[in-house]
């Protein structure tokens, strides 16, 4: 589970349809994109072998395979790792290497011994032992590693100390032997020599001096194994019995034997005359008669398979017994559990939606660390060599598109991705692939993609990546599961007891440390979302009437029961029985004690019994009939009382598990072991994957090197369910902020505007961000900062945090919360001085343009419908005038409740990503909402309008000379003044009537393109206008 491994089975290496080429002297070309929706097409293969190979760039990363040659074993090579890192190479695994007991047998050791040993390693706990309120501190480790080095230095003392020994085997050779009843491998150890004890070894002042040391490697276990005895010694003997130490396969070790020339033997059954089957003492089957029983005797084949719950089948050979035995083992699914998370090839990724590279261009490792801010990018050794140049340039290629995809659906800055530069990303460097398709290793910080079966689980990794990047915010990097799903849904504080002035004494402390509640409070809606739901009406109606039967079964059943006890009193019990069935319990409750009360009927039970025998009925039927009839009685009451009402009828809906969750849990039961696929953790990964996956579908898009796609298997939440996780995600994605820190964007959990109570930012510090911002913006304008909207020089609302007037922005200080809130104010006000051509660039206006023009040409339903009511409204228009237009209405139109972009408007993602881009090319790095972007370009279009007379002016003022086009409806036509209703917010314009082309009547749609100061008036039903013929 620390690793955060996906399962997969080996994909085959094939070759896909299409590959790059790996030529030096040409750009590989890649697989076109479809439009929207499309298909990927094909690109010819090329996998001429190449001289130049792939290299690593930036950190050689730790989790590397070939830097793992060397453990970690004193504390001096643990001190400088992180928080993270310390807790996970303090194991036992590393500072005490697992005993060689083999080499220890046939370098002298006695298997007995050896075998103490063992049970004595064996007993130190994997990991310091640290209550789970208590942050695993340097202090715990350095103990942990202390004690571990003083038991193996006491036990390899003890072992080799012959006179320790024979003292040791003359206290337990008489006990051990009598109990045993046999005798035992002592008697060679025996003699007259005396030696302190094994535990005298380990702690020569005695242990107690080292308590809190001993509690920590794993306490009374421990100490018990360091004062073998009995139970210890017929432990041992049964392992060498077995066989220890030659190693045993999985299938012995799970307690299946093989019995080699078994004979099956008859026996009758004195008690009920029929005749047992068995081999030895494992009960094969019973028979009628003497006969069938030996036939079935005959039919046992020499070779007998046998398990912990007795015979399973006989075989010819021993070698079909061990084969059954380790298909056994293998169990009914386990095969098919790790087929579900399997990754794909990378030469078989696909991908269709926005290019993100240039024709034929090819990523390097240099430019894909430096795009996304990775702290590096490691290929294996065999990635590194000329002949896998090909396949490493596919990895590089598509992980550069893949994480631009993810980084899109964020809508964060590509570097964001790298949590702040921690993140490191390797391809077919930590492993040999087998039963992972790639994993996200905590404290180290790095992506392993396999080669073989990499693709597909990106997103998945970068989920567990993210996800403990939270925990380590929280302070949750030290915890046994480093991960903030697996903690969200625990309390917000924490109590543990230290000692202060000798007593214990309880301190209560936040769980989560900085996380912001927002954060927190998105994750635990995503694990509530992944693990409960409300059940639907079907099922609680299902729910309600089963639970009905069950009730009216279980008062028969007491009935029933009770009725056995009235022998005699049959027809007058069966009287009263019969009144309970009918609902007739004889009125109000009566007491027969102070604490129990009973229906009349089921008192006149009571009363009949005592009448009969002299002494009252067992109290304990009572109560057990009263009880079943306390429940029955309020259904019945619910049911009637639903039927007077005119409501239909509904029971109540129930917080009940989730498929999703339900499913993993039976994956687990079948994989057997530690829980893998019901981890909060693991859920969270696949939930984000099946997240990444929808969202890219909606945009007509795929692919599958970032996400495994949609599926339906049993793995991934479907239905219902994964709409009510989707969205979940999308309340947590959309908590996500960013900030600059020395390594570049990074996500961040504190941002949220400013509250009552809340300080706000500090005066010099907005001044200072404001100045940062202007070396990035050319032609920012005037930028004033005032304490309150009461020092602003016009009317504004008094929660403003921002205000745009007369050419200036003004940035409100005690509204503003932290920089986030600062960015998003100089966006929001300073964007009025700029064009949606100049957000875009010529190179973007002009994609932008012929995207919208080319799907009008061919008949897109949503851009021919869009470019209808433009027409409709402004009569035909320049081609770029005409896309601007078709992006304005579009933009209004594009965003559902939620803020996605709706199917048939993919193309305005293109338009909110150029925005996007370009504030953030002029240094607003915190990121947008659609609907935040959706705003931006609302007021940059206004803004345009007014600066080219299209706003409306003050009427008191004179009329201004106008240019550019205006359509509307014709309001007013009074005193040489035309007042006309233009745009889409309904504001009006004034125009001379003197300046126009002819005149115009009051109701009237005109369009008004102003030239040179003349307003040329377009005739209805024709394409030119007057003015243009003057």
């Amino acid at each position: 589970m620390f690793g955060a491994e996906m399962n997969h089975a080996e994909a085959p290496a094939t070759p896909a349809a299409a590959v790059i080429e790996t030529k030096p002297v040409a750009p590989a070309p890649q697989p076109k994109m479809a439009d929207p929706g499309g298909q990927p097409e094909s690109a010819i293969a090329d996998v001429s072998p190449v001289n130049e190979a792939i290299s690593d760039a930036g950190e050689e990363l730790v989790a590397n395979r070939r830097n793992r040659g060397k453990v970690a074993s004193t504390w001096k090579d643990i001190e400088g790792l992180n928080d993270t890192l310390k807790v996970k190479e303090t194991v036992k695994g590393n500072i005490w290497l697992k005993p060689d007991y083999q080499q220890l047998i046939d370098d002298g050791m006695q298997p007995l011994v050896a075998h103490i040993f063992k049970q004595a390693y064996d007993s130190i706990a994997a990991k310091p032992a640290v209550s789970a309120r208590v942050k695993t501190g340097d202090a715990h480790l350095q103990s942990y590693i202390t004690g571990l080095q003083r038991i193996e230095q006491g036990l390899l003392q003890w072992s080799q100390d012959k006179h320790a020994l024979q003292a040791w085997a003359k206290r337990n050779i008489r006990t051990t032997g009598a109990m045993l009843g046999q005798r035992v491998d002592l008697s060679t150890l025996a003699g007259a020599g005396e030696g302190p004890m094994l535990l005298e070894y380990v702690y020569p002042q005695g242990w107690r001096s080292h308590t809190d040391e001993l509690r920590i490697v794993g306490g009374n276990k421990v100490l018990g194994a360091l004062q073998p005895g009995y139970e210890e010694i017929k432990r041992a003997m049964k392992a060498i019995d077995d066989g220890w130490p030659n190693k045993r396969e999985a299938w012995q070790i799970q307690g299946y034997k093989v019995l080699e020339e078994a004979k099956a033997s008859v026996d009758l059954n004195p008690y009920n005359q029929k005749y047992a089957v068995s081999v030895g003492r494992y009960y094969i089957g019973t028979h009628g008669s003497e006969e069938e029983a030996m036939q079935a005797a005959a039919a046992i084949k020499p070779f007998v398979l046998v398990g912990k719950r007795g015979f399973i089948d006989s075989f010819d050979s021993h070698e079909l017994a061990v084969d059954a035995a380790k298909e056994k083992t293998k169990g009914a699914t386990g095969k098919n559990v790790q087929d579900l998370d399997k990754g794909y090839n990378v030469a078989d990724a696909e991908r269709v939606g926005m290019s993100r590279r240039m024709e034929g261009e090819d990523i390097s490792s240099e430019r894909l660390m430096e795009e996304f801010g990775l702290r590096g990018v490691n290929f294996g050794n065999w990635m590194k060599t000329s002949s896998a140049r090909t396949e490493a340039q596919l990895h590089l290629n598509h992980a550069y598109d893949a994480l631009h995809d993810l980084a899109d659906i964020l809508d964060v800055p590509p570097k964001a991705l790298s949590l702040g530069g921690m993140l490191g990303l390797a391809f077919g460097a930590q492993g040999h692939g087998g039963a992972n398709a790639a994993h996200f290793v905590p404290g180290v910080n790095e992506i392993n993609l396999t080669r073989n079966a990499g693709a597909g689980a990106l997103a998945h990794e970068w989920a567990h990546a993210v996800d403990h990047y939270f925990a380590r915010q929280a302070g949750l990097d030290t915890a046994e599961v480093p991960y903030l799903s697996e903690h969200a849904q625990l309390g917000d504080t924490k109590t543990r007891h230290e000692m202060v002035d000798g007593k214990f004494v309880a301190v209560t402390t936040p769980r989560f440390g900085e996380v912001r509640p927002e954060i927190l409070q998105a994750f635990r809606a995503v694990a509530k979302t992944m693990t409960k739901r409300a059940q639907t009406e079907e099922e609680a109606i299902a729910q309600d009437t089963a639970y009905r039967q069950r009730v009216d079964k279980n008062v028969n059943g007491w009935l029933a029961s009770i009725r056995r006890d009235f022998t005699g009193l049959e027809v007058e019990f069966d009287s009263l029985a019969k009144r309970i069935h009918a609902g007739d319990m004889g009125g109000e409750m009566v007491a027969l004690s102070q604490n129990t009360y009973v229906y009349p009927v089921v008192a006149q039970m009571r009363d009949l019994y005592k009448a009969k025998h002299g002494r009252v009925y067992s109290i304990d039927q009572i109560k057990g009939l009263q009880s079943n009839l306390n429940s029955q009685t309020y259904l019945r009451q619910t049911a009637e009382q639903a039927v007077g009402s005119d409501a239909k009828p509904t029971p109540e809906r129930h917080q009940v598990t989730t498929n999703y969750l339900s499913k993993a849990v039976a994956l687990d039961k079948d994989k057997g072991g530690k829980a893998y696929w019901s981890t909060k953790c693991e859920l969270f990964a696949r939930a984000f994957d099946s997240f990444v996956a929808d969202r890219l579908e909606t945009k007509a898009a795929k692919n599958s090197y970032l996400s495994f796609g949609v599926r339906q298997s049993p793995d991934v939440p479907t239905g219902t369910e994964r709409e009510d996780i989707n969205a979940a995600f999308g309340s947590l994605v959309g908590e996500f902020a960013v900030r600059e820190t020395e390594l570049g964007p990074a996500l961040f959990s504190s941002g949220a505007a400013h509250a009552p109570g809340r300080s706000a930012l500090p005066v010099p510090e907005i001044h200072a961000e404001i100045q940062r911002l202007r070396s990035h913006w050319k032609n920012m304008p005037h930028v004033f900062v005032v304490g309150d909207t009461s020092e602003l020089p016009f009317n504004a609302p008094s929660n403003a945090d921002g205000a745009y007037h007369d050419r200036k922005v003004y940035v409100i200080a005690n509204a503003i919360a932290d920089l986030g809130q600062l960015q998003k104010v100089m966006a929001h006000e300073c964007i009025m001085h700029h064009s949606l051509e100049e957000m875009l660039g010529d190179y973007g206006f002009s994609k932008l343009h012929h995207g919208v023009q080319s799907l009008k040409a061919k008949g897109d339903e949503t851009v021919c419908a869009i470019a209808e009511n433009v027409r409709s409204r402004y009569g035909d228009l320049p081609a770029d005038i005409e896309t601007k237009e078709i992006v304005a209405r579009a933009g209004e139109l594009c965003l559902d409740a939620q803020g996605q972009v709706r199917v048939g408007y993919g193309f305005m993602k293109g338009v909110y990503a150029g925005v996007a881009g370009w504030l953030r090319d002029h240094g607003i790095q915190v990121p947008f909402t659609n609907t935040e972007l959706q705003g931006i370009l609302h007021k940059s279009s206004e803004w345009a309008k007014r600066e080219t007379g299209m706003a409306t002016p003050n009427r008191d003022n004179s009329l201004s000379r106008l240019s550019g086009l205006f359509v509307g409806k014709i309001l007013n036509v009074a005193d040489g003044v035309v007042t006309q209703k233009v745009g889409r917010t309904g504001e009006t314009m004034l125009h001379s009537l003197a300046d126009l082309s002819r005149s115009v009547q009051v109701g009237e749609m005109a369009e008004i393109t102003y030239r040179n100061g003349k307003g040329s008036v377009r005739e209805d039903g024709l394409g030119q206008d007057r003015g243009a013929r003057r």
